[in-house]
């Protein structure tokens, strides 16, 4: 199965908005990003090390896809949602993250 990763970029704090600053960008191995993981993220033409850093700023929320390579196939998409490093400080830590999981049968 294709997996690809598709990161947004909280417009504030408030987590109501998000930007895509990246194109999807495809893998065969499944994405591995944990809340509070700095992240760089730029154009491949660029130096690493000039990318802007970010902060994983959310769980990772996956979603079933048509695969956009066009064979018909399925393909997930991990939405990681990422804060500017800057503004790190003033995101709280997200309810989701506090509360107990609730198993639905």
């Amino acid at each position: 199965m294709q997996f690809y990763t598709r990161f947004l970029c909280y417009d504030s704090p408030d987590r109501q908005t998000t930007t895509q600053i990246h194109p999807d960008i495809p893998t065969d191995e499944l994405p591995d990003y944990g809340y509070n993981q700095l992240v760089r993220v730029g154009r491949v033409t660029d130096a690493p090390a000039t990318w802007p850093c970010y902060v994983v700023a959310h769980i990772t929320h996956l979603q079933q896809i048509d695969d956009p390579g066009g064979d018909g196939s399925k393909a997930l998409l991990f939405n990681v949602f990422l804060a500017r490093y800057e503004q790190w400080p003033q995101f709280y830590l997200p309810q989701m993250a506090l509360g107990p999981l609730e198993l639905t049968q």
